[in-house]
């Protein structure tokens, strides 16, 4: 088959490389127009997901109102809870309490060994002594 072979033309002067390249942009334009509005309504569609997520976000967090215990939950904390450990309930005054720790204290508690009767000799409380204090 033949080609179609462009130039200006020796007789006539027309420029057909150019005229052809102008009719083919001018039957391309509907399909321009159609891929800049696909990427306008796919722009359009990730904004509006993002609002969607966010909507959500913020309904799962408020769903927490419908209970009374939103403001009504404690919390306790402690720097070191090898020092003092802390716990709250409901009843919890709210506030920041600060303890020191001066000295921790160990202590021991000693039992007898038993009794030859169990009637007649008199039992002693438990004694407790403290290894610090050596009382």
């Amino acid at each position: 088959m033949g080609q179609i072979t462009t130039g200006i033309g020796l007789i006539s002067g027309i420029d057909t490389a150019n005229l052809i390249d102008q009719l083919l942009a001018i039957e391309a334009r509907p399909k321009n127009l159609i891929e800049q509005r696909n990427t306008l309504l796919a722009s359009q569609q990730i904004a509006f997901q993002d609002i969607n997520a966010k909507l959500l976000v913020l309904r799962l967090s408020a769903g927490g109102f419908k209970t009374n215990d939103v403001f009504g939950t404690t919390a306790a904390v402690s720097s070191n809870e090898s020092v003092l450990t802390v716990s709250s309930t409901t009843n919890t005054v709210p506030g920041s309490f600060n303890f020191t720790v001066d000295r921790l204290v160990s202590t021991q508690q000693v039992i007898t060994g038993g009794f030859s009767d169990q009637d007649t000799t008199v039992v002693a409380p438990f004694v407790s002594f403290d290894r610090e204090r050596g009382a």
